[in-house]
């Protein structure tokens, strides 16, 4: 990643407050610095299959992982189900990682245990992966 991909970032003002300026949060910051060295990710994703009736329960169960403070990055997401092959999954949780212990330490916070003893009666499947960033593929493989 060159000045190419990082100047429309500084063109925005996301280095500088100003009026109606929304800066980046400081894990942000610190994501999105990390991520320009170069350096690996550990990146994790839950998909979870949820009953109509307990998607809002499941939803303010899994916002809990938001307050983890091991993660580089953490969302919560909802399919917004455009696949046109499948529209199964409902919820998402994408996380990125600094390494593999900074997943550990995120599994082992109190706040995960609380969040996996919420959500695990409500959902129907939950498939997880994790990965090494450093060592996926980036480009076709001929």
């Amino acid at each position: 990643m060159g000045a190419h991909f990082i100047g429309p970032f500084l063109r925005r003002g996301l280095n500088r407050r100003g009026p109606g300026d929304n800066p980046l949060r400081s894990a942000e910051k610190a994501a999105f610095e990390f991520r320009m060295t170069g350096d690996t990710v550990i990146r994790h994703i839950v998909f979870f299959t949820v009953p109509e009736e307990n998607r809002d329960a499941v939803r303010k169960g899994l916002s809990g992982l938001t307050a983890i403070p091991h993660a580089l990055k953490l969302e919560i997401g909802e399919n917004v189900k455009k696949d046109q092959w499948g529209n199964s999954v409902d919820f998402i949780v994408y996380g990125e990682f600094e390494n593999e212990a900074a997943l550990a330490a995120y599994k082992a916070d109190p706040a995960y245990d609380l969040s996996t003893r919420t959500v695990k009666p409500l959902r129907e499947t939950r498939v997880a992966a994790d990965f090494d960033s450093d060592t996926a593929v980036k480009a076709p493989i001929r």
